[in-house]
């Protein structure tokens, strides 16, 4: 009987070991879970805060250059929305403290911006190259092609790039550090 009883006690004694031992592998991992919910939240506020700042460059960016061209208190917003669990993101244009989407304005300011957002990122490019855009001013009204080259010329000279641009609206051309004319004469081409 007293094997019976010091074998059950030497049980007893491992099960209370390996119970301590699971009870603190527990603690353990809980304490883990808890600091990798803290991490988790620590980049979900750091991508909120990335992108919020990269949402205020954006914005200040294009609203910038639509001033340029527009002059009447225009202020281009990136909102973001959620469709099917999904996050994107809608243009709009605001003035007065009313906001509308982007689709409801016309190609002439839908090209402006287009623009303006294709600078945003050569802004933010490592390196240098030159910025070939072809009719991108196709759709602006002849009153605002003069201010939209004014625009490309700012640019150009702020973010210290070379644009290189095809159109065939003269008015945009005007503030172009040079002008290469390219006409066709029967088949053949010729540069002036």
């Amino acid at each position: 009987m007293k094997d019976i009883i010091s074998q059950l006690k030497a049980k007893r004694d491992i099960l209370e070991k390996e119970y301590n031992n699971l009870t603190k592998e527990i603690l353990d991992l809980k304490d883990r879970v808890e600091l990798l919910r803290k991490v988790k939240n620590v980049f979900v506020e750091s991508v909120t805060v990335s992108n919020n700042n990269v949402k205020n460059v954006i914005e200040s960016f294009v609203t910038d250059g639509i001033s340029l061209v527009y002059n009447e208190g225009y202020r281009f917003c990136v909102e973001e929305t959620f469709t099917g669990g999904r996050l994107g993101y809608t243009f709009k244009i605001s003035k007065d403290n009313h906001s509308r989407s982007l689709m409801c304005y016309g190609g002439g300011i839908r090209n402006i911006i287009s623009t303006l957002l294709r600078f945003v990122f050569v802004k933010y490019l490592s390196y240098k190259m030159p910025f070939i855009l072809d009719e991108v001013g196709s759709n602006i009204s002849k009153e605002y092609q003069s201010k939209f080259g004014y625009l490309l010329k700012v640019f150009s000279e702020k973010l210290d790039v070379q644009i290189i641009l095809i159109t065939h609206q003269s008015r945009i051309s005007e503030h172009a550090d040079k002008i290469i004319n390219v006409n066709l004469d029967g088949d053949k081409t010729i540069v002036l």
